[in-house]
């Protein structure tokens, strides 16, 4: 992070702003990530891992909050 987002070159970044607004590209976007779950063994270690479309916008934010699990119970 030191190395990367903390010392930048203004006018670079005032080119890329240009240049975005000109190509009519937005600021910011959203959208959803799938949910990464864990396969597990009969004794409970994970051995692999798949993804589910499960969440839709307001889930997946309140996942990344801290304020719902991201596992459900028995996974």
């Amino acid at each position: 992070m030191e190395r990367h987002a903390v010392r930048f070159d203004p006018a670079l970044r005032d080119e890329v702003v240009a240049r975005a607004e000109r190509a009519g590209i937005p600021s910011y976007i959203a959208f959803v990530m799938p949910d990464i779950v864990p396969v597990r063994d009969a004794g409970g270690e994970v051995v692999d891992a798949r993804l589910e479309f499960t969440s839709d916008f307001a889930l997946q934010m309140l996942k990344y909050s801290g304020r719902h699990p991201l596992e459900p119970a028995g996974r």
